[in-house]
């Protein structure tokens, strides 16, 4: 808060701003747009500062992608939230509504952390580079 942010973007990238605090969820894999798309494979990307002492909250809900079965209930709901405590971080997954079945959460941080809790147990990360807007990024993917 309170700060200004300056950029000088290379030809073929594009800045994108997060603010701390913030999971997007992704599709992991293949675009929603090819037929392979899959709403219960989500890559969740988690931007909390290590040592922020802060916390992030989304509502994530998915269906088959192609009918209307959601107007049926046929869609499913999970709230996932993380918090940041003297270098731990624990994630939560829940589901609220199972319409639709099970998801499948990977999630990305931006961060190392000193220990990372998910649902309660202790989780491990690798290092995972991807590209995102033109730039590669060094990231850490959460697995139980």
């Amino acid at each position: 808060g309170g700060q200004t942010v300056s950029v000088t973007p290379g030809p073929r990238q594009t800045p994108i701003y997060v603010r701390n605090g913030s999971i997007i969820p992704m599709s992991a894999g293949s675009l929603p747009t090819t037929p392979h798309y899959d709403g219960k494979k989500v890559e969740c990307h988690l931007f909390l500062r290590p040592g922020s002492g802060e916390a992030a909250l989304q509502r994530y809900a998915f269906d088959d992608g192609e009918t209307l079965a959601y107007q049926n209930g046929g869609r499913s709901r999970y709230a996932i939230s993380a918090v940041e405590e003297n270098g731990t971080l624990s994630i939560r997954t829940e589901q609220v509504q199972s319409g639709y079945g099970k998801a499948s959460f990977t999630f990305i941080l931006y961060g190392a952390f000193d220990r990372i809790l998910l649902n309660g147990k202790p989780a491990r990360t690798k290092r995972h580079r991807w590209t995102f807007a033109g730039t590669s990024l060094n990231t850490y993917q959460v697995s139980p």
